[in-house]
């Protein structure tokens, strides 16, 4: 064992002692190197986390806010929808209506077609009648024009709401020892509906009878040539009627008063 006076053992102990002293400051060299790459480390991942944290704080800020976007325009939307809807069942409503009217109008149509074929029918048949009157008034006609000189004239009103309310019969061929004679019966209608006559039938009573006397036509053809002929259910009172007036001179000198004033006669 050696000796702690030894020099040689004092410069080996000094020596080791310096490896040591050395080896520790290696050893604390690599670990502040060590300390000083992780922290630097340390420092960019904090950094680049910070980034990352930074970064992803805006784009969930710019989700939320897109977010809140998509949700307000949800809401406007179903604000709208909600619109839509209630104009959409007021149409259908309105829909409805308009069928039941057309329904309605339809089924009225079909009332006023039916109507309208009844009022065509009794129009028709109104026509065809009133053809037939037509054609047997224009026969009456012709034989009252052919045998009695019968002319219809209407007499002017002063008034426009009377004009064509009287019409004036005119006869000749009535007395044989003048045919040219004119004897004139003014027929009007009074304010209550009734006809009035002039002169009035109690001038000649067997007028009034003859009126309500129906008449009968005989049709009789002959070859090529048709004659027709006015057959009356009782005996024609014209002899009568000639011979009343004759004798009563008052009633003459009416007519021929009333006859002066016709234009024409």
């Amino acid at each position: 064992m050696m000796s702690i006076n030894d020099p040689n053992m004092s410069d080996k102990f000094t020596s080791t002692l310096e490896e040591i002293h050395s080896k520790h400051l290696e050893t604390y060299a690599k670990v502040i190197d060590t300390t000083a790459e992780l922290s630097h480390s340390h420092i960019q991942f904090v950094k680049s986390a910070l980034d990352t944290s930074l970064k992803k704080c805006k784009d969930d800020e710019m989700v939320f806010d897109t977010i809140q976007t998509f949700r307000k325009d949800l809401e406007q939307k179903n604000v709208s929808l909600k619109g839509k809807r209630h104009a959409i069942s007021e149409m259908i409503s309105e829909i409805q209506e308009k069928e039941m009217q057309k329904e309605d109008i339809i089924q009225k149509i079909e009332k006023l077609k039916e109507e309208q074929a009844k009022r065509t029918e009794l129009i028709e048949s109104q026509n065809k009648a009133n053809k037939d009157r037509l054609r047997n008034l224009q026969k009456a006609r012709g034989v009252f024009h052919d045998h009695l000189g019968m002319e219809i004239r209407t007499i002017l009103g002063k008034t426009e709401q009377d004009k064509g309310k009287k019409l004036q019969f005119v006869f000749r061929n009535i007395n044989p020892s003048n045919q040219d004679s004119a004897y004139v019966i003014t027929m009007g209608i009074k304010e209550n509906g009734s006809y009035q006559m002039t002169p009035p039938l109690s001038v000649c009573r067997s007028w009034k009878a003859s009126f309500r006397r129906p008449i009968i036509y005989q049709h009789s053809w002959q070859k090529s040539e048709r004659s027709l002929s006015l057959r009356l259910a009782a005996p024609t009172p014209c002899s009568e009627v000639l011979t009343t007036m004759q004798t009563n001179e008052s009633k003459r000198d009416y007519m021929e008063s009333h006859h002066r004033g016709i234009t024409g006669l």
